[in-house]
């Protein structure tokens, strides 16, 4: 079992997305400011991918493509580099989340060829 302690920070949330952009500018700029994030933000960002991973892989919109899901998988993974350094075990477990991903995604582009 993973237990996890939050840091706490004082300051107040960090900015969420600007929904006036485009789709791509907005995931774009996530990687890109993502390393200026406080500690308790990367946490929550690490805690919030690891779920999103999961339901890409296990539970996907039925609109999404193999390749969309794969294409989320990188972003996902690029977000995550990011968040280096801001909690060790929560890291591991979304590295191994990616690897079981993109594996389960392996097995299923081999069985529908």
């Amino acid at each position: 079992m993973l237990t996890v302690k939050l840091v706490s920070d004082p300051t107040p949330l960090d900015p969420t997305d600007d929904k006036s952009l485009d789709k791509a500018e907005r995931k774009r700029l996530q990687i890109e400011h993502t390393p200026a994030l406080s500690t308790a933000a990367k946490q929550i960002k690490l805690g919030d991918k690891i779920c999103n991973i999961r339901d890409v892989v296990e539970n996907p919109p039925a609109d999404w493509s193999p390749q969309r899901r794969c294409g989320y998988l990188d972003w996902a993974e690029g977000v995550v580099a990011g968040c280096r350094g801001a909690n060790g075990p929560l890291e591991r477990l979304c590295d191994q989340v990616l690897q079981e991903g993109r594996e389960a995604l392996a097995r299923e582009a081999s069985t529908t060829r």
